[in-house]
């Protein structure tokens, strides 16, 4: 049997997780907000504008920027010129709520998550090798980057940037 393809995956994992951490953000107790903060719309920046195809053709080792496959409000994704690797993004309003993280790690499995300090409210890295996604939640926003090849390259560095250019494109005062 041949082993699925990664790529593929990890929608449907974003997927499954965010709805996890929506049962968990919808059950967790969390005190009523300052009624000065409670007003604030949060309005997130598209998933393309997050991470640019500049942005994914640097993390793909690629010289030319890709088309994105998938480009909505919420997600875009940018296939690699060899057709296996790519790079996407989710971003969504999704309020950090302790213990958000717990659920993430106990779905993704503790052998592959590990928690990230210095990267918004709250961070994940989820490491199978092949693929690494951070899950980072940050100003009332969920944000998901993956960076997908197959080469063997290790992903940690060019992840790692994906994230902060991520994050340095979502600031919500």
């Amino acid at each position: 049997m041949q082993p699925s393809h990664p790529r593929r995956h990890w929608p449907a994992l974003a997927t499954v997780v965010a709805g996890l951490l929506a049962v968990a953000g919808c059950t967790a107790e969390v005190p009523d907000p300052a009624p000065t903060t409670s007003a604030i719309a949060i309005v997130p920046p598209a998933a393309c504008e997050v991470i640019t195809a500049q942005d994914a053709a640097a993390a793909l080792g690629q010289t030319k920027a890709p088309m994105a496959v998938v480009n909505t409000a919420e997600e875009c994704r940018y296939p690699a010129e060899n057709g296996v690797d790519s790079v996407g993004v989710q971003v969504r309003v999704e309020l950090y709520h302790p213990g958000t993280e717990e659920a993430a790690i106990a779905l993704l499995g503790a052998d592959h998550t590990t928690r990230v300090s210095g990267l918004g409210d709250a961070a994940l890295i989820y490491d199978v090798g092949n693929q690494v996604q951070y899950h980072i939640w940050v100003d009332g926003l969920y944000v998901l980057v993956a960076l997908t090849r197959v080469d063997g390259t290790d992903l940690t560095d060019p992840a790692r940037t994906l994230a902060e250019t991520a994050l340095s494109r979502v600031d919500n005062p």
